[in-house]
């Protein structure tokens, strides 16, 4: 049977047609879906509307199943990759016994940066894989023209630090640990491709990436610049919390490291810790005493060092102990002797006891080495937690030594992931003693455990550190956070004063000191109860930042990252305890949750508990992709559920709860009693393409919504909230509000109208709640618009293709319309040598099993015959198959060809079998026109279909189809018209509603035009001559008509070679827009004419030339030859020295030498203009073109007013002046950009014309 397409959101290549996806060398993600769809072992998918790829695929768990070990090849024919791009292994995570594999993207041997997939399996069966998978353009390059060292340069200007890492460790001097520790920081670039995160587009290109650690201020982060251009693309953070220190703190002085012979034996040691009462840790002895030096009880490495509050460099390479200061027991001095028994007293590391008459800056928390053993006891509690409860060795997996570095600063009110290891600042609080001091040493467990989770999170989602994905980054780490602190409650002692769900609870003393638990108790975020740190509890909600907020930076919070993390904090509470409890006590919390998200979805979730809770979150963290947002969490968690504890199980109920009470995605639902919901029949995929031509252009489609067993009289409000296609302008809904009784459906009509844009696939999205639920569907509206085809030549719309490589051609597709063993095969043996040809499977030759239905359709990627015309179609075929012995004609076993504009449907054009009932097997080529498709996209396709009755020997075979087409070029013939609506932000091409042939393009509009309509008014090859201004016009001529007349647009208009004969090549022409339906209107003393542009496109390939320029209204166009005249001087019909004829003054707008095309030049101009009454004046117009203000002068004449006329006629502005002027300055700042014409009245009574151009 016919593999049926996943009930979710699948987005396939309709965004091709808008530009981004068509470039790709690859196979499009239309066929990708193809691909997946005809795969057995593919149980569902979904794709990422913006890279057109998979974002997460489902596969059979029983039947036909997806190996391990067959991954890579999995991918690669679904993909349609070939041996360019291969999918490394590079990890793998083993948690509650679930598998997850990471293979890494490489392409022609270069990584490309993020570009990963994820393969969940159990047992060596393959239950999904997770991806962020790039679809190369073929126009990408692998060869870099930028140096590394000139890219390094890059992006050190791009940082802008005063010393970086590398620059302060020559300074040290020269040691084998510091040579060891500069080899370690100093950038070295590594080549991939990276997506150019500056825009909105999937555009990736080749860079070097360099790990930047920056010393002042302190930054370390990865940077990817453009190994050709030198762009910055992406800065993704690695130190994810630190705030700058200056020069003066970095280290003055080395001193030497305490030298060791070999590994110490680990000793089990006592301490007094800050926050945690007497705690058990691990030491070793080293030079006659003990050292913060140990081995947790899984097996990892745990080293604490003292930055002795320098806020210098905290690395984690072994031997470099000349930045850092080991952590003894046994090295006091007299004032502040200890005994180096083991025994981390209090009274020996607690050494500054802060009071009224012992303050900061004198007493200092840098001497307290009471807090190292928090952060030493702190890290080995995590890491047991971390192998305890899910397997992980250390913070890579790979069982990594962890260093600890206490006192970075002075009073630093910080602490930090630097990419290897944890940094902790001592807080400006210092006891109390410093006036608005509001952290105390940040070592407390909840600190520890999200610094380390940073940790674990680059070596499992790898999330970059900006927009949604950085605001997960920090939701995972506070959420390791809070199960590291349940589980100290619950495994090692629940007499601690930790509050799960307030972070930093122990160490913010914003509130003076408060204790955990007090209701005026300060926490940096609240998991709880979001909102009370000022931060949102639902997508979207209050408090909620916008992750697009352009360039993510440091001043930005990389566009929300610590404040849209409430979300995700929200999520795991609710999975963990469930909705409507009480809160934790906490200053400026509800009472309890109140069961109602910010967007007014109810919603009620019943909590699983930490360990389920955790467990769901950690396989969905390993499964994520670097850029994951929100709903990319919502899918990897529901199906971490799914994986973990079975489909529809309470855990999967209660994952999807959870995230739609932090309003993202819908409830789950089974259908019960009571419920309405959307059809899973539904088509998701809408399309512009329809017969109307107008601003009516429309098709509909119907939506289903069925109820079951609901009261009668029962009503919905549909909402379109979330949509990115515009209501009233993509689509419209026959309405929003829908009754129901008992079990029925209800229809909602969707009509999507045809914009003529050329842009991105765009989303209606439909919602209702009922019964406390909230439903949504999600519906893409394919492009049908794409830039002009022109020429005269026919081009292919598909390259010949000869069948001539094992598998599939790149972009063609099988679909099985019955399940069988006879299905399409490519490149043969014998017959079937170079062709397309049905056999059974494992054969190699044209055959089929007779006794098995087959219905299977070999089908090419869809083709775009838009603006073009006689489609033409040509293959050879030979066909054997099966006839009735007496009626020929009817056809048991045989071949067909098709065509089919959706996809779905498919129109038969001719059918294929042998001769002698079959037995005899026939050959031929077809060639033929199909104008059914003229215009339109389609598919081809070849079907072979056979009964499970007695047959014949051979099957079929296809062998060198080619598809071409005739452009429509650019349009001749008057009467073609288009018609479309324009609005603001829009390219508007106007393509003949006959025959697709390019008439005009409108864009750069300043408001919404509205309806508007393009048509040839004028044909021919010659020239038309004007009766009432002195120039002549091609014979062709436009129409326009639009209904806003006060907005401006660009006008481009389109003539072949042909239709310019009449003008020499030399002969200058220019854009005009007369204000009338006829072009021969045009009168000079009238004004009512519009005169701007320039050439601006000439195509010798397609035999054409497009002119451009600005105007506003309706009327007809054209281009003119420019006017013979003087440079600065109106066109005079009289004799210069004859002063009669003042009547008829030059019109100002009948100068062609001033071409407003936007390259202005700003000197001044001056004009020697004729008055009406014959006289004379110079005049200088500065600055022209003009911002704010425009200076006229002249000492040829006392002006007395000036009137200033817009090109319709109107007067936006007019000043008379007392006594006669030479020099005026006119305030034009409130005129809008354009052309004016000034009337300027001098005191004998005579009016000179200028003009001048508004900015």
């Amino acid at each position: 049977m016919k593999k049926l397409l996943p009930k979710k959101l699948i987005l396939t290549a309709l965004s091709c047609y808008s530009g981004m996806m068509c470039l790709q060398a690859q196979t499009s993600s239309q066929d990708i879906s193809a691909n997946l769809a005809g795969d057995q072992r593919v149980n569902s998918f979904t794709m990422e509307p913006l890279r057109g790829t998979p974002s997460i695929i489902k596969m059979n768990t029983s039947g036909a199943t997806l190996g391990v070990n067959d991954v890579p090849g999995f991918l690669s024919a679904a993909l349609g990759v070939g041996n360019e791009t291969v999918f490394n292994k590079i990890s793998s995570i083993n948690t509650n016994g679930v598998q997850v594999d990471k293979y890494q993207q490489v392409t022609n041997g270069i990584k490309v940066e993020h570009g990963v997939f994820k393969a969940t399996s159990r047992k060596g069966i393959v239950y999904g894989l997770t991806a962020e998978y790039y679809n190369l353009p073929a126009s990408i390059t692998s060869t870099a023209s930028l140096s590394e060292s000139a890219a390094l340069q890059k992006a050190l200007d791009h940082v802008g630090a005063s010393l970086y890492a590398w620059e302060y460790l020559e300074s040290l001097g020269n040691s084998p640990e510091i040579t060891a520790a500069y080899n370690e920081v100093y950038p070295k670039g590594e080549l991939v491709f990276v997506d150019n995160y500056l825009t909105d587009a999937v555009d990736l290109a080749l860079a070097y990436k360099f790990n930047v650690y920056a010393a002042e201020p302190l930054s370390r982060a990865d940077i990817y610049v453009d190994a050709n251009s030198g762009q910055v693309l992406l800065l993704d953070a690695i130190i994810k919390h630190a705030d700058g220190h200056g020069k003066e703190e970095i280290r003055k002085m080395v001193k030497k490291s305490r030298k060791n012979s070999g590994p110490l034996p680990v000793m089990a040691a006592q301490g007094d810790t800050r926050y945690a009462g007497t705690r058990m840790f691990d030491t070793s002895f080293e030079n006659g005493m003990y050292v913060l030096k140990g081995t947790t009880p899984t097996g990892v490495a745990n080293e604490t060092r003292s930055m002795e509050g320098i806020g210098g460099l905290p690395l984690s390479v072994p031997a470099i102990y000349t930045l850092s200061e080991a952590i003894y027991d046994g090295d006091g001095d007299l004032l502040h002797p200890e005994t180096a028994d083991n025994n981390w007293t209090a009274g020996e590391h607690r050494k500054d006891q802060f009071s009224a008459t012992s303050t900061y800056p004198v007493a200092n928390e840098k001497n307290n080495d009471d807090v190292a053993l928090d952060a030493h006891w702190g890290a080995e509690v995590v890491l047991n937690y971390w192998q305890e409860k899910h397997n992980r060795d250390s913070y890579d997996n790979l069982g990594t030594k962890v260093f600890n570095y206490v006192h970075y600063g002075d009073g630093y009110d910080n602490a930090f992931w630097n990419g290897s290891a944890m940094t902790y600042g001592d807080g400006s609080y210092q006891g109390g003693t410093n006036p608005d001091g509001a952290f105390a040493p940040l070592t407390s467990m909840d600190v520890c455990s999200h610094e380390i989770g940073h940790g674990v999170c680059e070596f499992t989602a790898d999330l970059v550190y900006q927009r949604e994905s950085g605001a997960m980054n920090e939701g995972f780490s506070d959420i390791w956070a809070a199960a590291v602190e349940h589980y100290v409650l619950t495994e090692i002692d629940g007499s601690l004063n930790y509050d799960p769900w307030g972070i930093g609870e122990q160490i913010d003393e914003r509130d003076g000191g408060l204790q955990p638990g007090d209701p005026n108790a300060a926490a940096l975020r609240w998991m709880d109860d979001p909102k009370a740190a000022g931060d949102p509890d639902s997508y979207g909600g209050a408090n909620w930042r916008e992750p697009e907020c352009g360039t993510p930076t440091l001043a930005n919070d990389y566009c929300g990252v610590h404040t849209n993390s409430g979300v995700l904090n929200k999520w795991y509470y609710l999975l963990v305890a469930g909705s409507g409890q009480s809160f934790s006590a906490g200053s400026g919390k509800a009472a309890a949750d109140d069961q109602i998200s910010d967007g007014g979805r109810q919603y009620e979730v019943q909590g699983i508990g930490f360990d389920k809770a955790s467990a769901i979150t950690y396989l969905a963290e390993t499964m994520l992709a670097p850029n994951a947002k929100f709903i990319d969490m919502r899918q990897a968690s529901i199906f971490a559920a799914q994986v973990l504890y079975g489909i529809g199980s309470n855990e999967e109920v209660q994952v999807t709860n959870s995230w739609y009470a932090v309003d993202i995605g819908d409830s789950y639902s089974a259908g019960e009693p009571n419920t309405i919901t959307f059809s899973d029949s539904n088509i998701l995929i809408f399309s512009e393409e329809n017969a109307i031509n107008g601003c009516a252009d429309v098709n509909t489609y119907n939506v289903l919504i069925g109820a079951v067993d609901v009261p009668e009289g029962t009503t919905i409000n549909v909402s379109t909230a979330g949509s990115t296609a515009t209501r009233g302008q993509d689509y419209d809904i026959s309405g929003q509000t829908f009754t129901f009784g008992g079990t029925s459906t209800n229809t909602i009509t969707v009509t999507v109208y045809d914009d003529a844009v050329v842009e991105q696939t765009e989303t209606i999205v439909l919602s209702f709640v009922y019964n406390g639920q909230f439903m949504k569907q999600e519906f893409s509206i394919g492009d049908n618009d794409f830039a002009p085809r022109t020429g005269n030549s026919p081009f292919d719309l598909l390259a010949t293709e000869t069948f001539s490589n094992d598998g599939i051609p790149t972009g063609w597709s099988i679909q099985n319309i019955l399940d069988g063993v006879n299905n399409w095969t490519f490149n043969g043996t014998g017959p079937a040598a170079g062709k397309a040809f049905i056999t059974v499977l494992g054969a190699d030759i044209p055959t089929y099993d007779q006794l098995v239905d087959a219905n299977t359709i070999l089908r090419t990627p869809m083709l775009n015959a838009g603006a073009a015309s006689d489609v033409t179609v040509s293959f050879d075929w030979e066909a054997g198959g099966e006839t009735d012995a007496v009626e020929t004609d009817i056809l048991f076993d045989y071949g067909e060809f098709m065509y089919s504009l959706d996809g779905v449907n498919w129109i038969t054009v001719e059918q294929f079998v042998g001769d002698a009932a079959g037995a005899s097997p026939a050959s031929g080529s077809f060639n033929g026109m199909i104008p059914q498709v003229d215009g339109k996209n389609f598919f081809l396709g070849w079907r072979w279909y056979n009964d499970a009755l007695v047959g014949t020997a051979f099957s079929m075979t296809v062998d060198n189809v080619t598809v071409t087409a005739t452009p429509a070029g650019i349009e001749t013939e008057k009467g073609s018209t288009s018609t479309t609506q324009v609005h603001i932000g829009q390219t508007i091409y106007f393509m003949s509603n006959s025959d697709n042939g390019l008439i005009a393009k409108i864009e750069n509009v300043s408001e919404d035009l509205g309806c508007v309509t393009m048509s040839v008014i004028d044909e021919g090859t010659s020239f038309r001559i004007f009766d009432n201004v002195n120039t002549a016009r091609p014979s062709k001529a436009f129409g326009i008509n639009v209904e806003n007349a006060n907005a401006t647009y660009d006008l481009t208009l389109y003539f072949t070679e042909n239709e310019l004969n009449a003008f020499d090549e030399t002969v200058s022409l220019i854009p005009m827009k007369v204000n009338s339906s006829d072009m021969n209107d045009a009168d000079s003393d009238l004004h009512n004419f519009q005169l701007n542009g320039q050439l601006t496109n000439v195509d010798v390939d397609g035999q054409f030339r497009a002119f451009t320029g600005t105007f506003s209204g309706s009327g007809a166009a054209s281009i003119v030859q420019e006017f013979d005249y003087t440079p600065g001087e109106p066109v005079d019909p009289t004799d210069p020295t004859d002063p009669e004829d003042p009547e008829n003054p030059t019109d100002p707008e009948a100068e062609f030498d001033d071409k407003h095309d936007g390259k202005h030049d700003h000197k001044d101009h001056k004009h020697k203009v004729k008055g009406d009454k014959g006289g004379y004046a110079e005049f200088t117009v500065f600055p022209n073109p003009a911002v704010t203000t425009i200076n006229i002068s002249t000492a040829d004449a006392n002006m007395v007013a000036v009137t200033v006329f817009d090109l319709m006629g109107g007067v936006p502005m007019s000043q008379q002046f007392g006594l006669g002027i030479n020099n005026v300055e006119l305030d034009v700042a409130q005129l809008n950009p354009g052309l004016y014409i000034m009337h300027v009245l001098a005191d004998n009574g005579e009016t000179f014309i200028l003009k001048f151009f508004k900015q």
